[in-house]
């Protein structure tokens, strides 16, 4: 596989609580110059990074991040204010099996409220299966997969390559994205 292909996968991302809007820019240029797939960044600088842009690339932000214990009323506010903002996209955790595994991550409704939310308005919903899994636990993700898939989740961000491979299995069709 080429680079320019590996590349167009990755979301560029700068989530640090102390990221300046230097560095914010500076990602969505990289971005720009090597044709990453979006850049994640923190939700108080999509406006500022949609507005630079300009369209050159997608602006990704996560909902309910870091800690993703927010009310169900602070998830649909964050995901509206993203929309709003001109987020391209948003990430979002669900079940069990990404970063925030034992946080208050969506649930099913809601993950359904924020696709059909995102999608009358062009925003793509990505889900976060970012961590490393053993391989008793595949067959659970492979159902969070299969589920968030059902719901309309446009892709799913990784880091683990036994994931990746179980999603081909599972779920062929879904986009998969590393960061």
């Amino acid at each position: 596989m080429e680079l320019k292909t590996i590349l167009s996968r990755v979301d560029h991302t700068l989530l640090s609580q102390s990221a300046t809007w230097e560095e914010i820019k500076a990602i969505c240029e990289d971005g720009i110059r090597y044709g990453t797939a979006s850049v994640c960044i923190p939700a108080s600088f999509v406006a500022q990074a949609a507005e630079f842009s300009a369209g050159r690339i997608p602006i990704c932000t996560v909902i309910g991040f870091p800690n993703g214990y927010s009310t169900t009323a602070v998830k649909v506010f964050e995901t509206r204010d993203a929309v709003q903002n001109g987020a391209d996209a948003v990430y979002l955790g669900f079940g069990d099996f990404n970063a925030r595994r034992n946080a208050k991550n969506f649930s099913a409704e809601e993950v359904a409220a924020a696709v059909s939310y995102c999608h009358l308005r062009g925003t793509k919903v990505f889900l976060t299966l970012n961590t490393l899994l053993t391989d008793r636990e595949l067959p659970g993700a492979a159902q969070v997969a299969a589920q968030a898939s059902d719901m309309g989740i446009d892709a799913v961000l990784v880091q683990d390559l036994g994931v990746l491979r179980m999603l081909r299995q599972t779920v062929p069709d879904l986009p998969v994205h590393a960061s």
